[in-house]
């Protein structure tokens, strides 16, 4: 099979088949979105409709990379769009590589600026005290940044790197968080983000290559320690894997409002948290692989969302093509 990235608006971005989408909304006053080879304006989504359980509106922008997956997105000091991808072009590996788009391009076009760059540096988490911390699946044949165990790995939980500045990271001794027995020693896709508390949040896949769902442990001392808060986070009720949720990630929409994105069964849908992060309301599925007729994909994964420096939302998410 084939992967890509492609952005999408909400505005969200995208990846898709043998390379990259997006999607992408406008702000939430009044949102748009459109393909990335040919912008089509959608239906203005207001303050209104942005607060009831109806899911956002996203369309399609265009391939924004070919040949990768497992997104990251996050925004420069010069307000360009970064995105970490897993580079499967040839030559490459899969190491991971970080493509940069300008705003002069709507944050569409991009081109390969690190050609091996450092998963940790790019995901780790700023923390209260202005300091980052990066969160890693702890294992016996090292540490993963992305994915999480594989089938023939075990973990007993995450530990970190941190640094003063972003750049130079060192690593911390002990195991910022240790899992449950019902984790059965896998984990899957984590995210991590600061509430307005202060806390420090981690959002994670347990028993990943099993009954895996989100689950949700508290850190009242800047990230540093974490607790179990419990199982299910999403309410997907008793339908276990495959049908669960997962790839989850979260953007912050002020106000102690967030919103969550996540991957079913191939198809992406996003909730809704009105209580800083700690609850989320299902807002339905807001992208499905026939919504690319351009691209014969099998399914979506690994969606990332992030806030664009003019108020719109895109998610980028892989694309996999039969």
């Amino acid at each position: 099979m084939n992967k890509s990235i492609i952005p999408l608006s909400l505005s969200l971005l995208m990846l898709l088949g043998a390379g990259c989408v997006s999607v992408e909304i406008e702000p939430e006053t009044e949102p748009s979105s459109g393909m990335i080879l040919e912008l089509n304006p959608i239906d203005e989504v207001t303050q209104e409709d942005a607060n009831t359980s109806t899911a956002p509106v996203f369309a399609p922008d265009a391939m924004v990379l070919e040949n990768a997956s497992n997104p990251g997105v996050k925004l420069d000091e010069n307000l360009n769009v970064l995105l970490l991808f897993e580079n499967h072009a040839e030559g490459f590996e899969r190491t991971s590589s970080i493509a940069t788009a300008e705003p002069s391009s709507d944050w569409l076009e991009f081109t390969v600026t690190v050609e091996q760059a450092i998963v940790t540096n790019f995901r780790a988490l700023e923390l209260p005290d202005g300091t980052y911390r990066a969160y890693m699946a702890g294992m016996e044949t090292g540490a993963d940044t992305t994915k999480g165990t594989g089938p023939s790995e075990i973990s007993k939980g995450f530990i970190s790197m941190s640094s003063e500045d972003g750049i130079t990271f060192t690593q911390d001794e002990g195991y910022r968080y240790l899992l449950q027995p019902e984790d059965k020693e896998s984990i899957g896709v984590w995210e991590t983000f600061v509430d307005e508390s202060g806390g420090v949040v981690l959002l994670y896949i347990g028993d990943k290559m099993g009954e895996n769902s989100v689950r949700r442990a508290y850190s009242e001392d800047g990230g540093w320690s974490f607790e179990f808060d419990r199982d299910n986070v999403l309410e997907s009720i008793d339908d276990y894997a495959p049908g669960t949720y997962v790839d989850e990630k979260i953007l912050s929409l002020g106000d102690g409002r967030w919103r969550l994105i996540a991957m079913r069964q191939g198809i992406v849908y996003t909730f809704l948290s009105e209580d800083d992060g700690y609850s989320f309301e299902l807002e339905g599925e807001v992208l499905a692989p026939n919504d690319f007729p351009d691209y014969n994909l099998a399914t979506l994964n690994d969606p990332q969302l992030i806030m664009l420096p003019d108020g719109r939302q895109r998610i980028y998410v892989t694309g996999i093509e039969w």
